[in-house]
């Protein structure tokens, strides 16, 4: 990577960052302790920040340094986060769903159907073509209208409702024979 590309990351992400805390740069400036010309120099891509000052920016925003140069597009600081991010490319709103779904106590039963849900999606290769349906309707959706995207959108709606109808059936038909085999093991018991 180009080190003016990688100037024009950090710029991008620290005026992103700089946004979410609605606060005045020169209030910022104090609170980190960098001069507003220093950060005038880093918003602006005309140069990084040495390593203290990347430090302190990293930590005031809560991600991690790499993530503020673009060495990897994931904010978390969680080690395992990265991680998973570096082996599947999920997002961080992706990984924290999932760690939501399978660290969820309120409703064990909703969350156990959730995990089984996700894993039978990734697993079946036939259910691989609902994923890409998924994609196709979603990009499609957001590309110009014209007659043949509309056309091309609702063929992948019906792909998607027909997979879901028979993903349904599949779940439904699982869930029956988890219960069987309860049942089974309560008599037996």
């Amino acid at each position: 990577m180009e080190n003016a590309d990688k100037n024009v990351i950090f710029a991008q992400r620290l005026n992103i960052e700089l946004d979410k805390l609605k606060i005045t740069q020169g209030e910022f400036c104090k609170k980190v302790d960098i001069s507003t010309g220093a950060l005038f120099n880093y918003k602006t891509g005309k140069r990084l920040p040495d390593i203290d000052n990347l430090i302190k920016l990293a930590e005031e925003f809560n991600c991690s340094t790499d993530y503020l140069l673009g060495l990897i597009d994931i904010k978390s600081t969680n080690d395992d986060y990265q991680f998973i991010h570096k082996l599947t490319g999920l997002s961080d709103k992706a990984i924290e769903y999932l760690n939501n779904c399978y660290n969820e106590t309120t409703n064990q039963e909703a969350t156990s159907t959730s995990i089984k849900t996700i894993n039978y999606l990734i697993e079946n290769e036939d259910k691989y073509h609902l994923i890409k349906n998924l994609n196709d309707f979603i990009w499609l959706g957001n590309s110009k209208y014209n007659q043949q995207v509309d056309i091309e959108q609702a063929v992948a709606k019906v792909k998607i409702d027909k997979a879901l109808f028979n993903m349904d059936n599949d779940i439904r038909t699982f869930n029956l024979l988890e219960e069987t085999q309860k049942e089974k093991n309560n008599e037996q018991n």
